[in-house]
């Protein structure tokens, strides 16, 4: 039996529950780790999981490349994870949480981008951009995402990619930017 993507969303437009099932075996582990970056405990991003595939049922029909469904789960992840947090008022996890939490090593945390994000005033700035160029930064400097990949998981083109960063880094640039500078220079200072 052919256990591809497609052919499992197939089955499950059918009624095939045993499909889905195999979906969310599938990708439940990327569902979590990136569910993880947004969530400041295993417990909540265990709720996200549920609910992102609580959420794919139901909308199974309105997939429209069959063949893309990691991406859409991940762009329903995305979504449902920052609604989750704004709805809570909560701040997204440092990258050392978040990989306590997925149990993975994330490579961007090692970069000095990442040592940037793990300050708790960088991260409320990132927290107060719209969800939009939220989620491109977040999916470039904290999954280590590029463009294209941005460009497909959001369902938008590489130039509206390019855009949301600019303007998100510009934002950034204007709340942080002495802050920024001062990180840097104090690495490049003990490095």
């Amino acid at each position: 039996m052919d256990n591809s993507d497609r052919s499992l969303v197939e089955r499950t437009q059918q009624g095939d529950k045993e499909a889905f099932g195999l979906l969310f075996d599938r990708y439940a582990d990327l569902v979590f780790k990136v569910a993880s970056h947004y969530m400041r405990n295993r417990r909540d991003a265990m709720d996200i999981v549920q609910e992102v595939f609580l959420k794919a049922y139901r909308a199974i029909s309105e997939i429209r490349d069959l063949d893309k469904c990691k991406n859409w789960l991940c762009r329903i992840t995305l979504y449902t994870s920052l609604n989750w947090q704004r709805d809570q008022k909560r701040m997204p996890v440092t990258c050392g949480d978040a990989i306590d939490l997925a149990e993975a090593a994330n490579e961007a945390c090692a970069t000095k981008t990442s040592s940037i994000l793990s300050n708790n005033k960088v991260w409320a700035a990132i927290n107060e951009l719209n969800d939009e160029w939220r989620a491109v930064v977040m999916l470039k400097y904290v999954d280590n995402m590029s463009y294209e990949q941005i460009a497909e998981i959001l369902g938008v083109s590489i130039a509206t990619v390019r855009n949301k960063m600019h303007r998100a880094k510009s934002r950034l640039k204007q709340v942080l930017g002495p802050q920024i500078s001062r990180e840097i220079r104090s690495e490049s200072a003990s490095a």
